[in-house]
C-alpha cells in the first residue's frame, strides 16, 4: 500500500510543479484517470500470484475507460481559447497565497480522492477470497460499465462537436444531451458502479461501493453538476432546457405545454 500511496502522490506533486510553470492548475484534470489506472497497475505489480479472470478484465475496463477520458480532456484542454471556469473563478477567490493554496486544497485533496475512489482496486488485490468469474455481479458490473461507457462517450463527443461551431452562452440541447442535462456526467458515475458490482463478486458491499457512493455525491453535489447548474442559472436558453430535461437520469424531455403550465 505505501508504494500506491507514494506512486499517486509522487503523480500529483509532478503534475503541480507542470502547472505552476505553465500557470494553468486546470493540467491536473488530464491526469485523472491515468491516476486511477496507476493505483490498479501498482496493486496488480504487487500480487500477480493473486491474478485471475476478474482482475483482468477490471484492468481492461480501467483501461479503456482512462485512455479515452484522458485523451478527450487532453484535447479540448489544448483547444484554443479554452478556459475551465472552475480554476478561473477559484484563481480569482485565491488572490492571496493562490499556489499554496492549490497545491493542499485541490492537488493534494485530489490525490487523497483517487487513494480512497480507487480502494476497490487494492482491497481485490489483496483478497484471498477468489471465486470464478461468471457471478451475477461480475455481469452486472460489465453491463453497468458498457452502458455508462457508451453514454459518456457518445456525450463528450456530441458536446465537443457542438462547441466547435457554437457561439458563448448557447446551449447544447440535441442527441442524448436532449434526455439529460448532464449526460456525461451520469455515464461516469454508471460505469464507476458497474466496477463496483465486479469488485463485490469478492468483496464486502462497503469495499465494493464506497467508491462509486463518493464520486456520486461528489458529482452531484460539489465538483460536477453543481457547479454547471449553477453557472448557466442565469441563461435564459439554459432555463428552458432545464424545465423541459431531466437533470441527471436520461428521460424523455416534457413536452411543451406541460412544462409551460409547471
Amino acid at each position: 500500500m505505501f508504494l500506491v500511496v507514494l506512486g499517486v502522490i509522487s503523480l500529483f506533486i509532478s503534475t503541480f510543479f507542470i502547472a505552476y510553470k505553465k500557470s494553468d492548475i486546470s493540467v491536473i484534470d488530464l491526469i485523472w484517470a491515468p491516476a486511477c489506472f496507476l493505483v490498479y497497475l501498482l496493486c496488480f505489480g504487487q500480487n500477480l500470484e493473486k491474478i485471475a479472470m476478474r482482475e483482468i478484465i477490471l484492468g481492461l475496463c480501467l483501461f479503456v475507460w482512462s485512455i479515452r477520458l484522458s485523451s478527450y480532456l487532453t484535447i479540448r484542454h489544448n483547444q484554443q481559447n479554452f478556459n475551465d471556469f472552475r480554476y478561473a473563478q477559484i484563481r480569482q477567490k485565491w488572490l492571496s497565497h493562490f499556489w499554496a493554496k492549490s497545491f493542499f486544497y485541490i492537488y493534494m485533496f485530489q490525490a487523497l480522492a483517487c487513494l480512497v475512489i480507487s480502494s476497490p482496486f487494492y482491497f481485490l488485490m489483496i483478497n484471498q477470497n477468489n471465486p470464478l468469474w461468471g457471478t451475477w455481479s461480475d455481469y452486472m458490473g460489465l453491463t453497468l460499465f458498457f452502458i455508462g461507457f457508451i453514454f459518456e462517450s457518445i456525450a463528450d463527443y456530441q458536446k465537443h462537436m457542438f462547441k466547435k461551431t457554437s457561439l458563448k452562452g448557447e446551449v447544447f440541447t440535441e442527441g442524448v444531451w436532449r434526455y439529460s442535462r448532464h449526460p456525461n456526467y451520469f455515464g461516469e458515475v454508471t460505469l464507476w458502479w458497474g466496477l463496483g458490482f465486479i469488485c463485490y463478486s469478492e468483496l464486502s458491499f462497503i469495499q465494493s461501493f464506497i467508491s462509486p457512493a463518493i464520486l456520486t455525491i461528489l458529482i452531484l453535489y460539489f465538483t460536477g453538476i453543481n457547479l454547471l447548474e449553477n453557472k448557466y442559472r442565469d441563461n435564459t436558453e439554459f432555463k428552458k432546457y432545464k424545465k423541459k430535461t431531466s437533470l441527471f437520469f436520461p428521460w424523455f424531455p416534457k413536452k411543451e405545454e406541460h412544462y409551460e403550465r409547471t
